[in-house]
């Protein structure tokens, strides 16, 4: 995936304040960074100092926890070609507080040896030392992390340093029920459609009441969904590595004004519902309660998963998400990249790095088949295509969506500077101004005088 110019800005003012980013980029061998100054994590045992199985008979077990399902067979793989390592399993429920729970084991010391983070927690658990700095395994292995993960690799990246290798990207597109626009007579939207072309059709596709309701679109509960079109033109920290949020910013402010619009016209389940209920838009779509949503392509893992999420309809079609304005770049994607680290605390990190490692090069094309898109880009775009959709109704050229190079990817994870608060203060205020109890500019002005202050403060700290 090519460089994009705004992940450039966004990780680039970040680093000149003394961090890094979410959801581009740094051209320097990955090794290197084992010297950086700054950082918060503990450093890799040195290379001299590596334990290398097979020197001894002892047998090392080290801890992997996670939420996805059916990693045995790559585990038993692993162990097979590394018999003096194994690996204990646990796999926690997928849910809001999962995150929290991974935490609470990390920090216990010796709970986890093998630490994966959904799309974004990696940078504050960086920003606090949580985490081992990798880059000395990285520069005894030849491992360039650019040449790994293309722009993904600054998800593993914080002040210069790395701590994890990037697993799977979420890769947003929009999935839409062509039965209900051909039903409803719309057009099927085009890849130069705007944020006001969504919002009119969304209405269009809205139809009944009570529970017998049918919603235009569905947008997810998560924190970045905030912005999830104001962000395809301004990053979340300015080239001072500060808030870019202010009263009179437009981008984020329609992009607000968008999703509280939505709700309050009755064209997508309200913000309250989704949150009270916590229901994604993989549930939503597939139950045709909504005709069309801005997802991911986590959905399509949904879409194999007919026990979890049956649904009997197969005219789906794909479009790239919704331009902010007839200005704004063409083919923008949302993302965010899940990351797998060590922890500082844990008693084996040199064979939870050789699990990472082989985790990422030997289980990525098990990922793809399985409805997940890897950061690794050491494999054939082609195949991955056919392996994403296999299983689903979507064709091998919409599978080839997920993986083009000209995509316009940006985020809304914050992954500077007091990263951890940054998201904090997002909800918090987002969600003051989605229920209805703040106005749009009292909420931007919020985020902007309460970021910046904790970000002077961890300056201050550094």
């Amino acid at each position: 995936m090519r460089r994009k110019k705004w992940l450039s800005l966004c990780m680039a003012a970040a680093l000149l304040a003394g961090c890094t980013a979410g959801c581009g980029d740094s051209g320097d061998k990955a090794g290197s960074n084992a010297d950086a100054d700054g950082g918060g994590g503990t450093e890799a045992p040195d290379a001299a100092g590596a334990s290398q199985e097979g020197d001894s008979d002892e047998i090392v077990t080290i801890k992997y926890v996670t939420w996805y399902n059916g990693e045995e067979e790559l585990i038993e793989q692993f162990e097979k070609e590394h018999p003096n390592i194994k690996v204990d399993l646990t796999v926690v429920p997928d849910s809001g507080n999962t995150a929290e729970t991974l935490d609470v084991m990390a920090m216990g010391g010796g709970e986890i040896d093998v630490w994966p983070f959904q799309s974004g927690g990696q940078f504050a658990r960086m920003q606090k030392g949580l985490l081992l700095d990798i880059g000395t395994y990285l520069d005894r292995d030849g491992i360039d992390m650019k040449d790994w993960f293309g722009d993904y690799e600054v998800w593993g990246q914080y002040n210069g340093n790395y701590y994890g290798l990037p697993s799977l990207a979420s890769v947003g597109m929009v999935f839409y029920n062509k039965d209900m626009f051909d039903e409803m007579n719309v057009p099927y939207p085009t890849e130069d459609w705007t944020i006001e072309d969504y919002y009119e059709i969304a209405g269009k596709l809205t139809k009944g009441s009570g529970g017998d309701k049918r919603y235009g679109t569905f947008t997810n509960p998560f924190v970045e969904e905030w912005g999830i079109y104001g962000c395809q033109v301004c990053p979340l920290y300015d080239e001072e590595g500060m808030c870019s949020f202010s009263a009179d910013n437009e981008a984020f402010a329609k992009s607000l004004e968008l999703r509280k619009r939505l709700d309050d016209s009755g064209y997508q389940l309200s913000y309250a519902q989704t949150n009270a209920n916590w229901t994604l838009c993989g549930t939503e779509f597939l139950a045709e309660r909504c005709a069309m949503t801005c997802g991911y392509s986590w959905m399509i893992q949904n879409m194999k998963d007919t026990e979890s999420y049956p649904f009997d309809f197969e005219n789906i079609g794909l479009c790239y998400f919704p331009r902010l304005s007839e200005d704004a770049p063409m083919k923008p994607s949302q993302v965010a990249l899940e990351m797998i680290g060590i922890p500082a605390s844990s008693k084996h990190p040199d064979e939870a790095w050789e699990f990472i490692k082989f985790y990422i090069q030997n289980g990525s094309m098990k990922s793809v088949a399985d409805g997940k898109v890897p950061a690794y880009q050491k494999l054939d775009k082609t195949e991955l295509a056919k392996l994403l959709v296999e299983g689903t109704p979507l064709t091998v050229e919409q599978g080839a969506m997920f993986f083009e190079d000209d995509l316009h990817t940006y985020t809304a994870v914050p992954g500077g500077l007091a990263a951890g608060d940054y998201k904090t203060i997002i909800q918090e205020q987002t969600g003051m101004y989605f229920l209805g109890e703040q106005e749009l500019e009292e909420t931007m002005t919020n985020i902007k005088e309460q970021v910046d202050a904790a970000i002077r403060a961890e300056m201050e700290a550094e």
